[in-house]
């Protein structure tokens, strides 16, 4: 038996990054909790109603999920209840580059699509739900868990009530984003009793490389950089014989901004080549009750 629910309310937000509101850079819905799983909901076409997800609490596979009742889709929602908004706000300063999120799939026989909708502000400024490009029947080989993306710099459509229009994201559509929602269509006619779930909802960050600037007072050479939001950084040296390789420059791996970094050693005759590489950093999310 399900519970119809109302949104509305604020959580907490704990995270590795500590609390904020607002979108987290590289935030991880892991579904650690039942709070967190009854932080989203579940929009139910069949009778137009709101559902917490369930929850299942299996140690290292805790995920959210609803059983369709019917043949009508389902929507798995978070917005400013979740985490106390870390999932949405403005993708733009978090450098978000796409989202990405584990579906699973009951029975690839009676599915027919899947999409990810947002609703923010488009580039005309009215606020209204944007769908990304589907994922269609064809794009998986069988039912089960499955991992699909949607990027920020991919078509997003509205209906106008007559056509589709579609849009690239602008800096307005990222900046003012309320709500995110993962888009389960049946087969008409034959799902019933299916079950759709999501897990590892993550907002992905652009693997953006900083500038880098360099510097040589006195007998010193200096490298800066500030790596991104959502992003560390680890700095690199090549070997200078044969087979040049790279290898972590010691102590300067696992570096995180918003502040500048800065590297310093002493000068010396021999030639040094340097570079920086940058990677995810995810900040798991857990909602308070």
């Amino acid at each position: 038996m399900r519970s119809v629910v109302i949104l509305g309310g604020w959580s907490a937000v704990l995270a590795t990054a500590g609390t904020c509101l607002g979108a987290i850079p590289g935030a991880w819905e892991k579904f650690p909790t039942k709070a967190n799983a009854e932080a989203w909901r579940v929009y139910d076409w069949a009778d137009n109603s709101y559902y917490y997800p369930k929850w299942d609490s299996t140690a290292g596979n805790e995920h959210a999920w609803l059983t369709h009742i019917r043949d009508q889709p389902l929507e798995f929602s978070a917005a400013g209840n979740v985490a106390a908004g870390a999932l949405v706000g403005n993708y733009g300063t978090a450098n978000v580059a796409e989202i990405a999120c584990d579906v699973y799939i009951a029975n690839l026989a009676d599915f027919s699509e899947l999409d990810c909708s947002i609703r923010t502000k488009g580039p005309d400024g009215v606020e209204r739900w944007y769908y990304s490009i589907p994922y269609q029947r064809v794009d998986f080989t069988g039912s089960g868990w499955w991992t699909v993306r949607f990027g920020m710099d991919e078509i997003w459509s509205y209906n106008n009530g007559s056509k589709d229009i579609s849009i690239i994201p602008d800096a307005q559509f990222l900046a003012s984003i309320k709500e995110v929602s993962i888009n389960f269509f049946p087969r008409v006619g034959v799902t019933v009793n299916r079950d759709a779930a999501i897990d590892n909802f993550k907002l992905e960050p652009k693997l953006t490389p900083p500038a880098i600037t360099t510097s040589t007072p006195g007998s010193t050479f200096r490298l800066a950089f500030t790596p991104a939001p959502g992003l560390t950084a680890d700095l690199r040296q090549m070997t200078t014989t044969a087979p040049f390789t790279w290898s972590d420059v010691p102590g300067q791996t696992f570096i995180e901004g918003p502040a500048q970094h800065v590297y310093s050693t002493p000068r010396d005759a021999s030639a040094k080549i340097f570079r920086v590489e940058v990677f995810p950093e995810y900040v798991p999310i857990v909602t308070v009750p």
